[in-house]
């Protein structure tokens, strides 16, 4: 049994819920479920118990259905506890200089502090999910906004339900890079939404450097990340666990808050 476990991460997304176990810094394991397999998430959880007797469980989540469901189900998993949330018991520790700082999503802002946190500078993180985001970090780690656009899998989606002839297709990675020109249905599919991402990212990065003034670092995550951008020189680094790490810094930023806060009142 592994007492240095310090942190339980459960980063619930529109279509996917990824799952990390922190020891410290180390990212011990991680899995990935649909996020409506509540099932499936509970039965990950109680799994690990071996590892430790006893560990915080934090979630952030945009889609409140789904994280209320899988909650319910962990209410057994009396080693996880407490269960605390982002944004309700531990907030984001970061700057958003948009119109609307409290509509950002969880997801966009706990990526943008990792990113920022790793490269300690201005960066551009792309995450490639249910809806592709292109937000930039400025040099004093503020959230200036971005873009969102749809995923690979949305595009995919709205090519098969807004026409007679293309079908319902499953994403294939493999196919991307096989031939630049798609020589049948399926295949040109594929490498469209691909390059549409890639062109998307690219456009978006040159018209961020216009305003910056340089080219900013470029990191991606997100579930199809690694296979759009594993190539791509745009791209410096691919983070698949972006977002929990965030959570992680979060976590670790109101613990030392606590800690401070309690010397003072010692003192």
């Amino acid at each position: 049994m592994n007492d240095r476990l310090q942190l339980a991460t459960l980063a619930v997304g529109n279509t996917r819920a990824r799952i990390g176990l922190f020891q410290g810094e180390e990212l011990l394991g991680a899995q990935s479920f649909a996020s409506t397999d509540t099932a499936g998430i509970v039965e990950w959880l109680a799994s690990q118990q071996r590892r430790a007797a006893h560990c915080p469980l934090l979630v952030a989540s945009v889609h409140p259905d789904a994280s209320e469901k899988i909650l319910a189900g962990c209410q057994d998993l009396a080693w996880l506890t407490p269960q605390l949330r982002i944004g309700r018991d531990v907030p984001i520790p970061i700057t958003a200089n948009v119109r609307h700082p409290d509509k950002v999503g969880q997801d966009r802002l706990l990526c943008a502090m990792a990113a920022w946190a790793s490269t300690e500078g201005p960066c551009v993180i792309v995450d490639v999910g249910t809806a592709t985001t292109v937000d930039y970090i400025d040099t004093e780690g503020v959230f200036q906004g971005g873009a969102i656009a749809p995923g690979i899998r949305m595009m995919l989606d709205a090519l098969a339900r807004g026409t007679a002839a293309l079908p319902q297709l499953t994403f294939d990675a493999e196919r991307i890079d096989a031939e630049p020109i798609g020589k049948d249905t399926e295949h040109a599919m594929t490498i469209g939404v691909a390059e549409a991402t890639r062109g998307l990212v690219s456009r978006l990065v040159e018209r961020y450097a216009g305003v910056i003034g340089a080219y900013p670092r470029v990191v991606a995550t997100g579930g199809d990340a690694g296979a759009i951008f594993a190539s791509d020189p745009i791209v410096e680094h691919i983070v698949p666990d972006l977002q929990l790490i965030g959570m992680r810094l979060a976590f670790e930023a109101l613990m030392h808050e606590h800690d401070s806060d309690h010397a003072e009142a010692e003192g």
